[in-house]
């Protein structure tokens, strides 16, 4: 039989780099089985070595993931600006897509979005191309008009949303949300649906449906 090659430099830091993302399927928003940063930390010296741009964007976009998901939001906000910068000079429109989504994401985490928040969501609209991108572009403009009492323009962008996918977590969940004064049986069935998906705080949200059914 052939004698196996040894892995060279980069093949060997790239089956690192894969090593320690995720468990299953490679996607933006399941964030199951993130590793530590110690082999992220390693892949980010070497690609920086090499000049690999794209690479290095990707780890540091993922870096920030965990950084963020450990707690350390100050820390994630610093190093995915640095994948910003790197991804400045490419013409990957899904890397820079995911930056900007996940920006967004992380600054809302340490920063008041009221006043800055449309920015940052438009900084995703040039790299907006599949449907799912365009739920979570949508997604995150009514998050910003609803936190910003703009109840109107949160229903409009929500009724938007629904013309491209009903079955998504940001749909279900924001629907629930704007709506849940309005038409809180329906908001209600959306939430449930929602915390079916994802359970990220929507048992608050659900008590607080209930509690209009409860005074209607």
């Amino acid at each position: 039989s052939d004698l196996k090659q040894p892995l060279s430099d980069a093949d060997s830091v790239y089956l690192t780099l894969l090593k320690s993302l995720y468990k299953g399927k490679f996607t933006l928003f399941d964030f199951n089985g993130i590793a530590d940063t110690t082999r992220l930390n390693y892949c980010i010296d070497f690609y920086r070595k090499t000049s690999d741009s794209e690479k290095l964007a990707w780890t540091l976009y993922r870096k920030s993931v965990k950084n963020l998901f450990s707690g350390d939001y100050a820390k994630a906000v610093v190093v995915l600006r640095q994948a910003e910068d790197v991804a400045k000079t490419l013409t990957n429109n899904e890397l820079k897509f995911h930056i900007a989504y996940w920006r967004f994401t992380a600054d809302g985490s340490t920063f008041d979005l009221g006043e800055r928040g449309m920015g940052l969501v438009e900084k995703m609209r040039p790299y907006t191309r599949s449907t799912d991108q365009k739920a979570h572009y949508l997604d995150a403009k009514i998050c910003i008009f609803y936190l910003n009492g703009l109840i109107d323009s949160a229903k409009y962008y929500v009724r938007e949303s629904e013309k491209i996918d009903t079955a998504n977590y940001g749909f279900l969940s924001d629907y629930a949300l704007v709506f849940a004064e309005e038409e809180p049986e329906k908001s209600l069935r959306y939430a449930l649906k929602a915390s079916e998906i994802n359970q990220w705080n929507d048992g608050a949200k659900i008590a607080r449906i209930k509690s209009y059914l409860w005074l209607n």
